[in-house]
Formats: C-alpha cells, sequence, structure tokens
C-alpha cells in the first residue's frame, strides 16, 4: 500500500453574510481532512473581497495554503487531501454551475467578447489534472508563496478585489492575477464537488463519460433521490 503524502499545514478560510445558507457545509467542513496544525477562519460581511483579505492578512506563519470555501459546496471529506496530493501551486475541484445549463466552473479562455469558453464535458479527462485559464475560487487550494508573489507583484496586500474597468467579479480577477504572477491554475477532475441550491448537482463519471447527478431529497427510507442528466452536447457560458 503507497504510504500516503504528508502535508504542512494550512487554512481554510470561507467568506459568509448574516448568515450560513446550508447546513450541508457546516456538515462538511466538520467531516472533512486536514493536515495536523491546520486553522479554520471567516470573514463575515457582505463583501467577499473584504471577507478574504481579512482571511489572508490573519493566516498563522506556519499556514503554507489556503483552501477557500463556500457555504452553498458540500464535499467527501477527503477532498483537501486530493487537493494537496497533486502539489500544485493552484488546484481546484471540479464543480459545476448549480443552475441551468449546469455548465463546468472552469474556463478554456476569454474571448474577443470578453466572455468565457467553459470547458464541455467531452473535453474534460476523467481522472488527472487539466489546466484550465479561470475558474471560480470555491474549493480552490491557494500556496503561500502565491498569495506572497500576488501582493509583491501589485505592491499591496489585497489579493481580492473586484477588477476595475472590464469590472470581472473577484473570483476571475485573482485567476487573472494568479497568471500574470506566473503561475498556473489547474482543476484535479477526481476532487469533486457538489453545488447547493434547490438540489445538488455533482459530475461523475459513468461508462467513460462524464453525466451530471441531480440528489433532490431523500426518500421515506432515508436514501437518496437523485435523477440523471447527460452531456453529450457542447455547452458555452
Amino acid at each position: 500500500m503507497a504510504r500516503a503524502k504528508k502535508h504542512p499545514p494550512g487554512t481554510i478560510g470561507f467568506s459568509i453574510g448574516d448568515v450560513v445558507r446550508y447546513v450541508e457545509f457546516v456538515v462538511s467542513l466538520q467531516r472533512m481532512w486536514r493536515p495536523a496544525g491546520t486553522t479554520s477562519s471567516y470573514g463575515q460581511s457582505v463583501s467577499i473581497p473584504e471577507n478574504m483579505n481579512t482571511i489572508i492578512r490573519g493566516m498563522p506563519p506556519e499556514s503554507q495554503w489556503l483552501h477557500i470555501q463556500s457555504d452553498d459546496h458540500i464535499w467527501h471529506p477527503d477532498l483537501l487531501r486530493l487537493l494537496l496530493d497533486t502539489e500544485c501551486d493552484v488546484v481546484v475541484p471540479l464543480i459545476v454551475r448549480r443552475g441551468p445549463p449546469f455548465v463546468p466552473v472552469i474556463n478554456k479562455r476569454r474571448t474577443r467578447q470578453r466572455s468565457y469558453m467553459v470547458f464541455p464535458y467531452s473535453e474534460i479527462p476523467t481522472s488527472g489534472l487539466l489546466e484550465v485559464h479561470t475558474a471560480g475560487t470555491g474549493g480552490m487550494l491557494i500556496r503561500r508563496h502565491v498569495l506572497d508573489a500576488i501582493k509583491e507583484m501589485q505592491g499591496h496586500d489585497r489579493v481580492f478585489e473586484v477588477e476595475k474597468g472590464d469590472k470581472l467579479a473577484e473570483d476571475y480577477y485573482l485567476c487573472q492575477k494568479i497568471r500574470k504572477a506566473g503561475f498556473k491554475i489547474y482543476c484535479n477532475v477526481e476532487a469533486i464537488m457538489g453545488h447547493q441550491g434547490r438540489m445538488a448537482v455533482w459530475p461523475e463519471v459513468a461508462d467513460g463519460k462524464w453525466r451530471l447527478r441531480f440528489d433532490v431529497g431523500r426518500t421515506s427510507d432515508g436514501q437518496t433521490s437523485s435523477f440523471y442528466y447527460g452531456t453529450d452536447q457542447q455547452q458555452e457560458g
């Protein structure tokens, strides 16, 4: 049996508003595996950039990475281990938007129209790593040296910002900063997360192809009620 990799401690950070939206998020947070010495930190205000910058400024000296979570996600206990095991500078799990057309929250490039070309499921491998142009920051693992490089590059410590002019949201603007600082962003497609809404949408592999599983509640005997959706057609966001 292969020996499990040993990882340094880090910080699990999450931004919340007045209340936590989904109790499943709290359950996932409590159940998740984490390296010894890892701390949890949250920012509470209506501003996600303000919350995340507060978390980053408060990271203990021993924290070597930041794992970003959101209160509308659910995940398996070993998610963080899967992300850390990649040893990537920046890596995200595979997440699907919580509303139609349920496309992955990873993009190939930015178009001339300044929108983003999402990865169709036919181009996403069923295992391993996929380099991406931009991704949502929910579930993102970013190493401390990347955060430090961004701060040094821009001359201030506001890692999370909304872009002026084009007004990129804070997650895509962070991805732009990451690439500008000389780092790449990867998606570990084996690290999957559910996106909470009125249902949970999970990407999964069946017969060698991607499909979506919708968990819509539990039956009277406690079993999860689910239905499935194929991904044969390319979809763009």
